[in-house]
């Protein structure tokens, strides 16, 4: 009767929680299902394409043969595992499976570029061992290049005298041999050759080429393409940035994602390079800059008349009023103005445009949205910017009346069985806001800041998330035609790099944390384009503007301003000065000085030295720029804006203009042509 017993009988029932499902992250590419693959003809046209290029694929040298796996050896599974352990050997048992997506899915139906893509892969994540033990991989991974790089070659090839062409490399992985562990697959029971029924109860073949799906099939073919790239006079352009390689002798740059690859050069040295690479590797004709990795690149001239609205607004023309000697309105002297500093482009001179459209994957982002929620597309509306001023805007988005419309994303559960202050959009919001980010990274920038927020409450969504995602919703359906734009007008000597850096603070009202914002761009006399751009809640709380600045500065020169400069000092052939801009001169005098007596504990709370920002400073690295905070281009990344007009002003900043700016620079190229 002494020991202590369990309890029978719990005080209060728990009720069941839900399974927690994972949405995988929108993408433009859909994923068919089994029934959809058989139902329709152009997806089994599609598959049969594929296993036919499969089995017939020309092995690279040394190997001989045809077929990215080897079915003139065929044997019973057992037999070859038996043969393993005997030997001691470590081999690897997988299967190959179909499937098939459908590129472009945000197109319209008839759009040539929404079409079927069969692939034959390998199940990765069941591959064994000759033990039935899970299989060890090299791990070698794959390192593509990343957005930033995508957007130096853009401007790179609006140079004077260089164009832009992308080409395809005709399946990519399967042009690499499979090394490390010996692999044998089994096929799908359909694709058997007939003398295999009857005879084999499992058979496997050999597998000879990195197939899809093996975790090292994306390492392999990043080897075999950079050493082909290497033999033919490529060089890797900067430790810093894989997937990116320079042709020193034609002073070429190319980037390579996966099978895509992006070269921008002089005009007459185009025919020479892809012809070049053709010899090594198995292309796809080359095409003019268009689509790439969903987002079409609109290429045009302007004068610098329709573009200086942008030019505009760099800090070197909007000088600081000086402060101190000022006298005060009692003594009825007024204040002197602040004298206009002369500009010093010329309107009339030619430059050339590029312009990132993703007006249908943003008018996709608000289908995905309507389609998972329940909500009528034509009762969406629009807002002036992506953010609630919550202060003055309590009504919630769903009101009595729509809580029963049917929708993956409204909840027909019971209100007692879900905590009150779970979000009727929970289920589905990382899934629509996974999908907002694609096109807030590449194209949207001005998305970052109101996407990054919500996405930080994916694990504890309320209702007043769901107020917020709506409104992100209405802004998109709103500006479906906004672009974001760069040029570039200058030779490359009078060019430069221009680094911007600002905080809020205590913008999370939850954990009082400040927003770090980055903004890097190329500058120039008539040029400037938008490089890279960050949003980024704060790792610590900070316990002044001035602090919060610090750590903004450090993070946007430590992680992208500093590694651009190697790449930008080739590609401009000269040594670089990073041009940083900050706009609290109280951060500035520290970043100058390298002494802060009251923020000693950052080191240890943030893990930022002073010391560290003052030696980039002080060095040859760095030149630090006063900036007016009405020409802080990173300000939009750190806080939320309710006013149109200041948001308006704010986009173009960064290079984000409206439509009806777009369409009034498409329809100047058209008239400069005609009268050319």
């Amino acid at each position: 009767d002494d020991i202590p017993k369990l309890p029978r009988e719990f005080a209060a029932l728990e009720p069941n929680r839900e399974r927690n499902t994972w949405y995988p992250p929108g993408c433009i590419a859909r994923t068919l299902s089994k029934k959809e693959m058989d139902a329709c003809p152009k997806a089994r046209r599609a598959l049969d394409a594929e296993w036919e290029k499969l089995r017939t694929l020309k092995r690279p040298h040394p190997v001989k043969g045809h077929g990215a796996w080897d079915e003139g050896n065929v044997r019973e599974a057992s037999t070859v595992r038996d043969a393993a352990r005997a030997s001691g050997q470590t081999i690897h048992f997988g299967r190959i499976v179909e499937l098939c997506h459908e590129k472009g899915s945000e197109l319209a139906p008839d759009d040539p570029e929404r079409k079927m893509k069969g692939r034959s892969v390998l199940l990765g994540d069941h591959i064994k061992d000759q033990d039935f033990s899970w299989a060890e991989f090299c791990e070698l991974g794959s390192s593509p290049p990343s957005m930033d790089a995508a957007k130096a070659l853009d401007a790179f090839g609006s140079f004077p005298g260089y164009t832009v062409k992308t080409g395809d490399a005709k399946g990519a992985y399967t042009q690499a041999l499979l090394l490390g562990a010996e692999t044998w697959v089994t096929l799908p029971e359909n694709r058997w050759p007939a003398h295999w029924k009857g005879k084999f109860h499992r058979p496997v073949v050999k597998l000879v080429l990195a197939l899809y799906g093996h975790a090292d099939a994306g390492g392999f073919w990043e080897a075999h393409c950079e050493e082909k790239l290497l033999s033919i006079g490529w060089t890797r352009l900067a430790e810093e940035w894989p997937g990116a390689y320079w042709h020193k002798k034609t002073g070429s740059m190319m980037i390579v994602y996966v099978d895509d690859f992006k070269l921008a050069a002089k005009h007459a040295e185009h025919d020479a390079l892809w012809s070049a690479i053709r010899k090594v590797i198995d292309m796809d004709p080359e095409t003019l800059d268009g689509r790439f990795l969903g987002c079409s690149h609109e290429r045009f001239t302007t004068s610098v008349r329709n573009v200086s609205s942008l030019l505009d607004q760099h800090p070197s023309y909007h000088p600081r009023q000086k402060q101190g000697g000022v006298s005060t309105e009692k003594s009825g002297t007024p204040i002197p103005p602040v004298a206009p500093v002369a500009r010093i482009y010329d309107p009339n001179k030619t430059v050339s445009v590029v312009s990132y459209n993703m007006e249908r994957f943003a008018d996709d982002c608000v289908n995905v949205f309507c389609e998972l929620s329940g909500w009528d597309r034509n009762k969406i509306g629009t807002a002036p910017t992506p953010f609630l001023e919550e202060a003055n805007d309590p009504v919630a988005i769903f009101e009595d009346a729509s809580a029963n419309k049917k929708g993956k994303g409204k909840s027909t559960e019971q209100s007692g069985t879900n905590p009150a202050c779970t979000g009727a959009l929970s289920k589905i919001a990382c899934k629509v806001l996974m999908k907002i980010m694609y096109i807030a990274r590449f194209a949207r920038t001005d998305l970052l800041r109101a996407v990054g927020v919500l996405s930080t409450m994916i694990t504890k969504w309320d209702t007043l998330c769901d107020r917020k995602l709506f409104r992100i919703i209405k802004y998109i359906n709103g500006t479906t035609q906004w672009r974001q734009i760069g040029f570039v007008g200058d030779n490359p000597s009078e060019l430069s790099l221009g680094l911007f850096s600002d905080a809020d603070f205590a913008g999370d009202k939850e954990q009082q944390r400040s927003t770090s914002g980055v903004f890097l761009a190329l500058y120039g006399p008539h040029s400037f384009f938008p490089l890279s751009a960050q949003s980024k809640k704060q790792t610590a709380t900070s316990h002044s503007t001035v602090e919060a600045e610090i750590i903004a500065a450090n993070h946007a020169i430590r992680t992208a301003g500093l590694p651009a400069l190697p790449l930008w000092e080739t590609i401009l052939d000269r040594s670089l000065s990073l041009d940083v801009y900050q706009d609290n001169q109280a951060t500035a005098r520290i970043m100058s000085s390298g002494r802060a007596p009251t923020l000693r504990h950052i080191k240890r709370t943030h893990q930022v030295s002073v010391a560290w920002l003052h030696e980039r400073v002080i060095g040859p690295d760095v030149t630090l720029h006063d900036c007016v905070s009405e020409v802080m281009a990173a300000d939009i990344f750190t806080k939320h804006f309710v006013n149109k007009d200041k948001w308006e002003q704010v986009c173009g900043l960064i290079g984000v203009i409206t439509g009806k700016h777009v369409l009034s620079l498409q329809q100047q190229s058209k008239r400069s042509s005609i009268a050319c």
